[in-house]
């Protein structure tokens, strides 16, 4: 079985809250994880919200974080019976889903990926306020990265620089 969890931006309001209600192994993964300093707050942004809160990086990180542990802890609960059917061959995720690929895989324990999550989410907010200089990030679309390198160049490095590759397009 290949795991691949989900990144950034793949959060909504509700997420994670039916696996609560109906996987008690789910259900005790957020417990442990609501329990962790700092991130006493996370189930009710995740299931409640605001999305203004949940979306803040912050919050977001680890939300996303402890939902997909929590659906893996579900995946395991369903197939107890033949834990072979869910020992991973490889693991994924997209950015801040490596936590959780990591997690899966064996490589940190659930506390380790929690602690790295938060921070980083607390890092990333803080490098987006004052005083640091104002910034943005942008999905480009459609663009081979020679063009966008191009275009980034013209601008002028010191303003504009392309920070992730997704897909040749």
């Amino acid at each position: 079985m290949i795991f691949i969890f989900p990144g950034q931006a793949s959060q909504y309001v509700g997420m994670g809250s039916d696996l609560y209600r109906h996987s008690p192994a789910a259900r005790r993964t957020m417990d442990r994880i609501t329990a962790m300093e700092g991130l006493e707050h996370i189930r009710g942004l995740a299931f409640d919200g605001p999305d203004d809160m949940l979306t803040r990086t912050d919050n977001v990180q680890p939300a996303i974080t402890a939902v997909s542990l929590m659906a893996l802890s579900a995946l395991r609960e369903r197939f107890s019976d033949r834990p072979e059917l869910v020992r991973p061959t490889a693991c994924a995720g997209h950015s801040l889903g490596e936590y959780a690929a990591h997690f899966a895989a064996g490589n940190l324990t659930e506390a380790a990926v929690m602690y790295l999550v938060r921070r980083r989410g607390e890092w990333m907010n803080e490098a987006s306020q004052p005083p640091h200089p104002p910034g943005a990030m942008v999905a480009v679309m459609g663009l081979s990265a020679e063009r966008l390198g191009a275009m980034t160049t013209g601008i002028g490095s010191d303003r504009i620089a392309v920070a992730n590759l997704n897909s040749p397009g």
